[in-house]
């Protein structure tokens, strides 16, 4: 033990005897050990605290990583946490600093938090990071504050506590990582496509930085499922997911879309158009290769759609229209090949697909997918986004970047926003309360006014207060092609008129209950509530925060009406055994007279 720990000693004695009642340096952790040890024979507690020894073996009461560090970033008290976490004995690491024990980048770090204390006086905390003697890397917490002892140069120290977050960062990272990629093949599933693409896109307009986007199907897949089940259907996705990304750069993307689709992104100069058709001949080529699953050999292909961001106006979502188009281009030539988008394919594709997306409702070729909705900042699942798909009999999933701009034209948008509205909250009614569900709505529909009596039809008939969980909005970047934002408020207000009519009439049941206590009596009045709780159950939702008001209030005066007449029957039954009771008494009376 050094005199720095001698002089922090019997500093801290000074304060003790001196009458203040806490170490006002030491922090609240080291003022609770203190605390902690409070003995009843006041000199006995005096003299343990003059003592380098009572310091040591105060900190070392503390469970979390405390040290202390002079001017020279030299520990020269820390306790048997901190030791623990660094992984060296005490011996060793006191008079030692930082560069002798961690990496030099986190050394330079752990002495940049000291300087500003030691220059500030400031408390600092910050996030560091630890590397322990068995090479085991730790995030730590780090709150460290100034301790004065005196006037003098060397008599400022700076103490530290850790707290150990490496288990909440590594969850933190872990649920980011899910949001951004598939958990069935390990790729980064849509979202995190679309923001590489919107990223490339970004930087696309620069003469040497050309953009390919690729977008897969598997011919086939649909087949697999049905003969061999959903096992073999994901164990032959792993492999095709592996295939895929040995056939690209380590710098490209390739990801799992949803269901049997991928998307790949190449990003390269002049040359990138050559090398985007041999590396779609090359996907050809590796899916083609027969797999073998648990329980047979099976083979699918692949139809390749290919597109290049070669207009700056171009923008991500149009680059996968583009590249949707070209695939199934190759699906209804007989499957198994690669296409470059042009615009002609336009016409073949909307003529087709025009005519059987009117048959696609009463086919039950239409359904859903929930989209998990997750909070950045902790990775919280805070809702699901509604994603109407389309499965084609011939042509396999249909990506809505075809089929709702081909529903826009021929007047089915309204028909198919209907649906997937009705669809997710019926999904949703099985959610646990809060979580919400977003439904994308085309700016069509809005020019309707049918659509606020379809939403709040929806609503009523699912009787849940979506307020919260189904939130009127639309996303900034949305074409507006009505008026928007005023058809929305009206939307709103009509959903607010609604919920407000089913307030109005739980409160008349509520006063309807309250008169019960003042008119009525007896089984009648036991009828009447019975009957009022029937009706409260019909009536529709509220929004939850007032329709739990209204319901305890209502509870409770029905339940005044249920206990008053039980009240009565004991009142009652009390009369009969007191009667009885005297009954009983004047025949004993007269059999002795």
């Amino acid at each position: 033990m050094g005199t720095a720990a001698v002089l922090i000693a019997r500093k801290i004695g000074c304060f003790q005897r001196s009458g203040k009642g806490r170490v006002p340096e030491m922090g609240d952790s080291a003022y609770a050990a203190v605390n902690a040890l409070r003995l009843t024979d006041a000199m006995l507690y005096q003299r343990l605290l003059s003592s380098a020894e009572a310091l040591q073996k105060i900190i070392d009461i503390i469970p979390s990583p405390v040290f202390v560090k002079d001017t020279e970033h030299r520990w020269v008290i820390m306790n048997d946490a901190m030791v623990d976490a660094i992984g060296e004995p005490r011996e060793i690491l006191l008079q030692k600093s930082d560069f002798d024990v961690f990496p030099d980048e986190q050394a330079r770090a752990a002495w940049a938090s000291d300087d500003e204390v030691l220059a500030t006086g400031q408390t600092c905390e910050t996030e560091e990071r630890l590397t322990n003697a068995s090479g085991d890397e730790r995030v730590v917490l780090t709150r460290k504050s100034l301790l004065r002892l005196g006037p003098g140069a060397g008599t400022k120290f700076v103490v530290g506590i850790l707290s150990d977050v490496t288990s909440y960062r590594e969850a933190a990272a872990h649920s980011h990582f899910l949001s951004r990629h598939d958990v069935l093949t390990g790729l980064p599933n849509r979202v995190l496509f679309q923001e590489r693409l919107r990223e490339a896109v970004g930087h696309g307009n620069r003469e040497i930085d050309n953009v390919a986007v690729l977008l897969v199907d598997l011919d086939g897949f649909k087949a697999v499922n049905d003969a061999y089940g959903h096992a073999a259907g994901d164990e032959l996705l792993r492999v095709v997911a592996g295939r895929l990304s040995e056939v690209v750069r380590g710098s490209d993307i390739v990801a799992r879309l949803g269901g049997d689709e991928f998307g790949i992104l190449l990003r390269g100069g002049p040359a990138l158009g050559l090398a985007a058709e041999r590396v779609a001949v090359g996907v050809c080529e590796a899916v083609a290769i027969p797999v073998q699953l648990r329980q047979s050999q099976t083979q699918v292909s692949a139809s390749v759609g290919v597109t290049f961001f070669s207009n700056p106006n171009t923008g991500p979502e149009e680059l996968l229209r583009q590249a949707d188009i070209a695939m199934y281009s190759v699906k209804r030539s007989g499957r198994h090949g690669l296409r470059v988008y042009e615009p002609e394919l336009e016409v073949g594709a909307s003529r087709q697909l025009h005519a059987d997306l009117r048959h696609a409702v009463e086919l039950k070729q239409l359904h859903m997918v929930y989209q998990p909705l997750w909070n950045p900042p902790d990775g919280e699942l805070t809702g699901y986004e509604a994603l109407l798909r389309w499965e084609h009999p011939h042509f396999g999933n249909i990506s809505p970047a075809i089929f709702i701009p081909i529903a826009e034209q021929s007047g089915l948008i309204g028909a198919y926003g209907l649906f997937a509205m009705r669809a997710a909250c019926t999904a949703a009614m099985e959610w646990p309360a809060g979580t919400r569900v977003c439904v994308n709505i085309s700016p069509l529909q809005l020019i309707e006014d049918k659509l606020l009596a379809e939403v709040t039809a929806v609503l009523r008939e699912a009787p849940r207060d979506w307020r919260s969980a189904f939130p009127v909005e639309r996303e900034a970047n949305a074409p507006l092609q009505a008026d928007f934002d005023a058809v929305l408020a009206r939307l709103q207000a009509r959903l607010d008129a609604w919920y407000a009519g089913h307030v109005a009439d739980k409160e008349a049941l509520i006063e309807r209950a309250r008169q019960l206590q003042i008119e009525t009596d007896g089984p009648e009045a036991v009828e009447a509530a019975k009957r009022l709780q029937a009706l409260w159950k019909q009536a529709g939702p509220a929004p939850r925060d007032r329709d739990q008001v209204l319901w305890r209030e209502f509870r409770a005066l029905c339940d005044a009406v249920f206990q008053r007449r039980e009240q009565a029957y004991a009142d009652h039954a009390a009369k009969l055994d007191a009667a009885q009771r005297a009954a009983l008494g004047l025949c004993e009376a007269a059999e002795a007279f």
